[in-house]
């Protein structure tokens, strides 16, 4: 229950979830995306060692046309989220983790994978 506060509480303010990813560096985030913008078309970012899977579109501040993807992978011998979502969904059954995978893709309209529960 504490893990799912902290989740909402982090959600009330906007603030990323995890200040060592891209929502953490808004600075070099933006100096990344104005070379991708000159120098690229359609960038494509690998990321991994998350612990989960995602792929988002990337979106410069205040602009809806996407510069590019996002496709992060996780740890093949990690828990992620899963690990911890298990236990706090006990008897809710399989479907609990879908319910947690569109809740992410819900709540971040660039997120359009999310992969918490199969590695």
């Amino acid at each position: 229950a504490a893990l799912f506060r902290a989740l909402h509480a982090i959600g009330l303010v906007g603030q990323g979830w995890n200040p060592d990813s891209w929502t953490g560096f808004k600075h070099e985030r933006a100096k990344l995306y104005d070379i991708f913008v000159q120098h690229t078309n359609n960038a494509v970012v690998l990321a991994g060692d998350v612990h989960d899977h995602f792929a988002y579109q990337m979106h410069k501040d205040g602009q809806t046309e996407p510069i590019g993807i996002n496709i992060v992978a996780g740890g093949v011998t990690s828990n992620g989220w899963g690990g911890y979502a298990g236990s706090a969904f006990g008897g809710l059954g399989a479907n609990a983790y879908n319910y947690f995978e569109e809740s992410w893709v819900q709540a971040d309209p660039y997120l359009k994978y999310v992969g918490v529960k199969d590695k």
